[in-house]
Order: structure tokens, then C-alpha cells, then sequence
């Protein structure tokens, strides 16, 4: 099959600094396969070279100025060209040391004038051959290569498709199990918490403080598990139900003075649980009317990140608090999904150990953490995954192991 490339006309470049032999070439190679270029000189034939891509270049050794040895060299050491065959025509081979130079600097044949005509069309017609097959090559080559790239790129799409399937299979599986456990747990702790404060009573009338002591960590550790309990039940009551309603209706947004009313009463709950060497601190990059959250949604996610970054710190620190504005794309790091348009930031940084690399594509699974298990919080970042998710969002983490980390509640918000 003929492609369109060997129907196209290929560029030759005669050089010579007699007319009539640049006439008497273009003669004998008069062809609709041939774009037939003439340089007058040395330099001439440079200069195209420099412009031009060439199949072949027929070059006359004795020139005044610069003769064809030294064209010769100076093609070899541009970037162009540098693979070019070159035909050397002369009149006389004066001697083999000569004929030795011409192939030293790049020649790959010679001519003897009076030229040949028919061996001339001959050699002019392989070196064609070899040059459209080159080029065949380099193009064969090229599609290889971006066959290749385009391979791996889908090799990471299925990748990361595999991942996010996964994940979803993980949380779906989590929140099946968590539905049943966290039900009969509940019925459980009921009657348990019922009895205890029944036997407090008691231990009160017999005046046993040392009864009252151990009742009361029975009680104390029974309202952590409650609290647990909970969790697993707002997981799995929320996760993903209505993901299919991901606008925030003009009854959940929040004006920037009632944002800052909710957060002012979100913070004061917070500071009594943690250490009061802990500051928190506010700020606002931003003056927006409305914030596409709802007053239900910042009671739920605040607190289980603020604890996070506390207890990231241990006794003493600092917890920044603020808001922003965000437009840009990006890859979450819950769900895996890209994402770009215009999001309203509510982001969380503390001065803590930071997330070690690898890890921060774990944090907001239930039940993992970086933490001694005895210290262990529970499903709270998975309950924020949820609930971020529902709304539409996504969540981005900044951070460097031993320098603190940030982490990114991202809401769609198209007036930002």
C-alpha cells in the first residue's frame, strides 16, 4: 500500500558554485519526487540546511571561500541535519588520502564528473528510499511511544478506579456491619447504664465510697462506649443516604455573622475538653454572605477535628481555624475522585507530629489511626468523611511528619 508520505516530494539540496553544473544536476534528476533546492556557495548551503530538512545533499568538493570538506564538518557539529547523507561530486580523486578525508569528516560516497547520469539517478534514488523508510521509523517509533504513555496513564486511571472501588466496597461493608452491631450495643448499654445508676443509688444509701469509686469509672467507661455507639449509628444512618441531594438549600446556609455564632458556641464546647495550654485560633481570608454549610453539619465535623489536632499535639499548642475561598483542581483524599470548580475552605491546622507519608490516604477510614489504640478516638474522622461527602465536598490534608497538618473541608460554592 502507497502511503502519503512516499507520494510526497522530498527535498534535495545541490551545491555547487558553477551554475551550468547546477543546471546540468537538476536536469538529470528532473522528477516529481524531488524538490531540487540550489546553494551557489558553501555558506548558502548552510543556511538552508539550518532551515530545511534534506533526504540527501549532493555537494561539489572544489569551491572558493569554503569547500565541501568544510561544509562538511560544520553540518556534522550543528543539530541539524546531522544525519543527513552527503554525495561528494569531483572532478578528480586526486589521491586515496583524499578520498579517506572526504568519508572521515561524514561524506558517504563520491562522484566522478563527468557524472554518469544513470548511476546518479540510481544512488540518488536509494539514499530517497532510505530516508522515507528512516522516516517511517522515527514515525513508527513516535506512535510506540505514545502508545506507551497513553498505556500507563490508563494503567494509573484503573489503578486508582480499583482503589475508589475498594473504598467504597470498604465503607459500604463498615457501615452494614456497624448498622447491626451498634443497635444491639445500644439495647445493651441501656440496661447496663440503667443497672449501674441503680447499684450507685445503693452504694450511696450504704455510704461505700469505695463502692461509689468503682461503680462510677463502670459508669464512666459505659458513656465512652455510648459515645462510640453513637458514632457507628450516625455512620451508618448518613454515610452516602442522601448523596444524590448534594445542593445546600437556602435553609442550611449559614450568613457569615451566624458562622461565626455557631463557631463561637462549637469552640467554647471544645476548649472544655481539651488541654488549656491548647490555643484556638481564628481566621478569616474571606467576606462572603453566605457559607454553604449548615449550623447540624459544623456541630458534627468540628469537634471530632479539633480533638484530632489536639490530641496531635498533645499538652500545648496551637489550633488554627479558618476560612477561605478555593478554586482550583484537586484529587480527594478520601474518596480518590479529581474534582475542580469553586469550593468554600473550612480548614483545621495544628502544630502537631504531622502525618507520616502514605498515610494520610488512611486517616479518614473507621477504626484507623496513628495513635496507641488505648488512645484510640474511634469513627470520628470516618463520621467527617461522611458527612463532607454528603454535602458534596471533599477533603484535602497538608502535611509533613513533624511539622503539622492541615486538613481541608472543601464545599461547593459557586457565588465564591
Amino acid at each position: 500500500m502507497i502511503s502519503k508520505e512516499d507520494l510526497e516530494p522530498v527535498n534535495i539540496l545541490l551545491v555547487d558554485d558553477i551554475p551550468d553544473n547546477l543546471m546540468l544536476l537538476e536536469h538529470i534528476l528532473e522528477n516529481d519526487a524531488y524538490y531540487l533546492i540550489r546553494a551557489n556557495s558553501g555558506a548558502e548551503a548552510l543556511s538552508l540546511l539550518a532551515q530545511k530538512t534534506f533526504a540527501l545533499v549532493l555537494l561539489d568538493v572544489q569551491m572558493p571561500c569554503m569547500d565541501g570538506f568544510e561544509v562538511v564538518e560544520k553540518m556534522r557539529q550543528s543539530n541539524t541535519n546531522t544525519a543527513t547523507p552527503i554525495i561528494f561530486i569531483t572532478a578528480e580523486m586526486k589521491s586515496d588520502q583524499f578520498v579517506e578525508h572526504g568519508y572521515s569528516v561524514g561524506a558517504v560516497d563520491y562522484l566522478i564528473k563527468p557524472i554518469d547520469e544513470n548511476i546518479l539517478i540510481h544512488k540518488v534514488a536509494v539514499f530517497v528510499q532510505i530516508y522515507k523508510q528512516r522516516k517511517l521509523i522515527e514515525e513508527n517509533n513516535q506512535a510506540l511511544r505514545q502508545e506507551i504513555q497513553e498505556r500507563k496513564k490508563a494503567e494509573t486511571e484503573n489503578v486508582k478506579l480499583h482503589s475508589q472501588v475498594l473504598h467504597i466496597n470498604k465503607y459500604e461493608a463498615i457501615r452494614k456491619i456497624s448498622g447491626g452491631l451498634s443497635h444491639n450495643f445500644n439495647n445493651l448499654l441501656h440496661a447496663i447504664l440503667g443497672y449501674n445508676e441503680l447499684a450507685l443509688t445503693e452504694a450511696k444509701k450504704l455510704n461505700s465510697k469505695k463502692m461509689e469509686n468503682y461503680l462510677s469509672k463502670i459508669h464512666g467507661g459505659a458513656l465512652k462506649c455510648h459515645s462510640l455507639v453513637k458514632d457507628m449509628m450516625t455512620y451508618n444512618q448518613r454515610s452516602y443516604q442522601n448523596s444524590s441531594s448534594t445542593d445546600s438549600s437556602d435553609e442550611d446556609k449559614l450568613t457569615l455573622s451566624q458562622f461565626h455564632s455557631e463557631l463561637d458556641s462549637i469552640l467554647n464546647e471544645v476548649r472544655l475538653l481539651i488541654s488549656d495550654k491548647i490555643t484556638i485560633r481564628r481566621q478569616s481570608d474571606v467576606c462572603l454572605n453566605d457559607i454553604p454549610v449548615s449550623a447540624e453539619l459544623l456541630k458534627e465535623v468540628l469537634p471530632p477535628l479539633c480533638l484530632n489536632a489536639a490530641s496531635a499535639m498533645k499538652e500545648a499548642g496551637e489550633i488554627t481555624i479558618g476560612i477561605a475561598t478555593w478554586c482550583d483542581a484537586g484529587e480527594c483524599v478520601s474518596c480518590f475522585k479529581h474534582f475542580n470548580g469553586k469550593y468554600f475552605d473550612l480548614f483545621i491546622s495544628d502544630g502537631g507530629r504531622g502525618i507520616a507519608s502514605g498515610e494520610s490516604n488512611n486517616i479518614f477510614d473507621p477504626y484507623y489511626t496513628t495513635e496507641d489504640m488505648a488512645e484510640h478516638k474511634g469513627l470520628g474522622l470516618s463520621v467527617v468523611h461522611g458527612l463532607v461527602h454528603i454535602a458534596g465536598g471533599h477533603l484535602l490534608v497538608d502535611s509533613l511528619e513533624n511539622s503539622g497538618t492541615t486538613i481541608h473541608l472543601l464545599f461547593p460554592n459557586e457565588s465564591s
